[in-house]
C-alpha cells in the first residue's frame, strides 16, 4: 500500500481493467481464493490473505476462504495498520428504500444498479510473486484489489521501506 513520505515511487503493477480468465471469458470473484495461484499475463502469483470485509463478502456468498498463509510481518506496518480505524456505514433496509420512493426520490436505474450497491466495495487480497527475472532470486508481495462496483482487478506492488524502486 501507499506509504506516505517514502520517497519510492508507488502506484499500480497493473492498471485497473477486467482480466481474461484462463478458462475463457474474465476474472470473477470465484476465482479468486486464498491458497490459489493465480496466472495472469505470464506471471504467477501466489494469494496469501485477505482482508476482513473481502471474508464476509465470501461468507455471505456461500464461498469459503482458505486459512491465511504464513507470510513475512513487518513490524513498523503492523503498528500502524492498527492505529487505523474503520467506520461502519448504515446498511440500506428497504423502509429506507420505500420511503425514498415515496417521497418522489430513490429511483434506481437498472443499468446502474451493481455500481450504486458497490461502489466503493473492494475485494482485497495479499499475494507474493517469486521473481525470477532478477539475477538475485526475490519474493515480491502484492496486492490484488477486485472492484464489486464493475468487475475490474487492479494488482498494486507492496514496495518494502527503502527498497529503492
Amino acid at each position: 500500500p501507499r506509504q506516505d513520505n517514502s520517497g519510492i515511487p508507488q502506484g499500480q503493477f497493473i492498471r485497473r481493467h477486467r482480466f481474461p480468465a484462463p478458462g475463457g471469458g474474465y476474472l470473477k470473484p470465484e476465482d479468486l481464493q486464498v491458497g490459489s495461484e493465480l496466472q495472469i499475463y505470464g506471471r504467477s502469483m501466489f494469494i496469501t490473505d485477505c482482508d476482513a470485509f473481502t471474508r464476509a463478502y465470501y461468507e455471505q456468498a456461500g464461498l469459503e476462504q482458505g486459512p491465511a498463509e504464513v507470510s513475512e510481518l513487518d513490524p513498523f506496518n503492523a503498528t500502524r495498520d492498527a492505529m487505523k480505524v474503520n467506520c461502519a456505514v448504515a446498511p440500506r433496509t428497504y423502509e429506507k428504500m420505500y420511503r425514498e420512493v415515496m417521497l418522489g426520490g430513490g429511483h434506481v436505474n437498472a443499468d446502474m444498479q451493481q455500481f450504486l450497491e458497490n461502489d466503493r466495495k473492494v475485494l482485497r487480497f495479499f499475494c507474493i510473486m517469486d521473481d525470477l527475472a532478477t539475477p538475485q532470486f526475490e519474493r515480491r508481495p502484492f496486492l490484488i484489489l477486485y472492484f464489486l462496483s464493475d468487475d475490474k482487478v487492479e494488482i498494486r506492488e507492496m514496495y518494502p521501506l527503502n527498497c529503492g524502486r
